[in-house]
């Protein structure tokens, strides 16, 4: 029976949009309060700038974690054809064991006394 993970290749997809749309949504909100926003100070432009790195920190946070999982997935699936093409090869015959020539000298042991 072959395994194709669709559930865990879908929800990875899903949670990597999800990314992604944060990633998106993240800039283009802190893109659009710095534009319009009243930022008379320099400490609430960088609060702002520090919230939308934030939020798009987390949104590549969960990318990764989507692809983390959909590598492990495909680790799988290739482990699974390499395991059905090793299945499918023939074994080869068993060499018998190498001997030393017969013009070989042999020498007596000797004793260390």
């Amino acid at each position: 029976m072959k395994q194709t993970f669709t559930t865990a290749r879908a929800l990875a997809f899903g949670v990597e949009l999800v990314g992604v749309a944060i990633v998106t949504l993240a800039l283009v909100l802190t893109a659009l309060t710095l534009y319009i926003g009243d930022t008379a100070t320099g400490i609430s432009a960088l609060m702002v700038v520090a919230a939308g790195a934030a939020t798009a920190g987390t949104g590549l946070g969960l990318i990764l974690f989507a692809q983390l999982v959909q590598a492990q997935v495909a680790t799988a699936i290739n482990t699974s054809q390499i395991l059905d093409h090793v299945a499918k090869l023939t074994p080869r015959p068993a060499t018998p064991p190498i001997t030393p020539p017969i013009s070989a000298q042999r020498h007596p042991q000797k004793d260390n006394k």
